[in-house]
């Protein structure tokens, strides 16, 4: 079994290491326009992105395997209805 740290932090500096060559070559002027307009959420997201599946990979350390996909799938229904019902995000289908 791989530690959780070990994997995330795999994950984090191999990721980038394999898709920043094809972005730069593809797509530079896309990348600086979203780098100069979005770099602070783009670092909060990534950090809060990484360690809520941090949190997962835990969770499925710790627990049976069901539960915590349960628990996952009835978050999204949750994340929903709050966005419906407070951000006041509109009903499609």
């Amino acid at each position: 079994m791989i530690d959780p740290i070990s994997y995330i932090l795999g994950v984090w500096f191999l990721s980038p290491a394999f898709l920043t060559p094809h972005i730069l070559i593809k797509d530079r002027t896309e990348l600086l326009w979203a780098w100069k307009k979005f770099k602070g959420s783009s670092f909060i997201i990534g950090i809060g992105s990484m360690g809520a599946y941090l949190m997962i990979l835990f969770a499925y350390q710790l627990s049976d395997v069901s539960y915590v996909v349960a628990t996952r799938e009835i978050a999204a229904v949750i994340g929903a209805v709050f966005g419906f019902k407070f951000l006041n995000e509109k009903y499609t289908l």
